[in-house]
């Protein structure tokens, strides 16, 4: 991603010192999950560039951060659609191991008991348990 398309920092370069700016002053520059993902590949892309000396910090407006972003509308809209997300690739997942059962054969409490088994193997060869 190009430092362009950064939505909640901005990045800036003046001759060989790159600087990064906290861009959320609405909310204090409160560190949502977004900012911190644009923080992080702004100081790798002010690495990898081997015109740049020094990287400056800065927050826009009058604080530099308030901290991790606990609950601003953004954050929780955010979150929200990360657990949806989370969700649909869960019931994916569940959905390809119900296919893979069904077609096995084999019912869920004879994979259980092989895993308990083998598990059990496991600790008892390593002297664990």
């Amino acid at each position: 991603m190009p430092p362009s398309d950064y939505k909640q920092i901005t990045y800036e370069q003046h001759d060989r010192v790159a600087r990064i700016v906290l861009n959320r002053p609405r909310y204090r520059n409160a560190q949502s999950r977004i900012l911190l993902e644009e923080l992080d590949h702004a100081f790798g892309y002010a690495a990898e560039d081997d015109s740049i000396g020094a990287i400056v910090l800065a927050g826009a407006g009058d604080h530099f951060s308030a901290g991790h972003d606990l609950g601003t509308p953004e954050e929780m809209a955010n979150a929200a659609a990360q657990i949806e997300g989370a969700k649909l690739h869960f019931l994916e997942g569940a959905d390809h191991g119900f296919a893979v059962l069904k077609r096995s054969g084999r019912t869920k409490e004879e994979i259980y008991q092989e895993a308990v088994a083998e598990l059990l193997t496991f600790v008892q060869e390593r002297g664990i348990a």
